[in-house]
């Protein structure tokens, strides 16, 4: 935890030694990374939830069933995962 506070401590004194301009390119540039790291969990999360569901005994191929319930987990987890933002987004 005080490597943190160093570290945050550190990264707010080089902030203020910014122009706002370079200020908002950076937090512009945190932002996307933020978004990046959100999509790569998302994908993560549908890839470790849906192979559980949908997967028997991996194979060279997917079966049809396999293939099948894998697209509509997958679909399904990102509706219910868009709706909930949404919710979010809305209060």
């Amino acid at each position: 935890l005080a490597q943190r506070a160093r570290a945050s401590r550190a990264a707010s004194d080089m902030a203020n030694q910014m122009s706002p301009m370079q200020q908002r390119e950076l937090q512009e540039q945190l932002s996307q990374e933020q978004q990046k790291y959100q999509v790569q969990e998302v994908i993560s999360k549908i890839t470790e939830t849906c192979f559980d569901k949908c997967m028997g005994n991996p194979g060279n191929r997917l079966s049809n069933s396999e293939e099948t319930c894998l697209s509509n987990c997958a679909k399904r987890y990102l509706d219910v995962t868009r709706m909930a933002v949404e919710k979010l987004s809305n209060r």
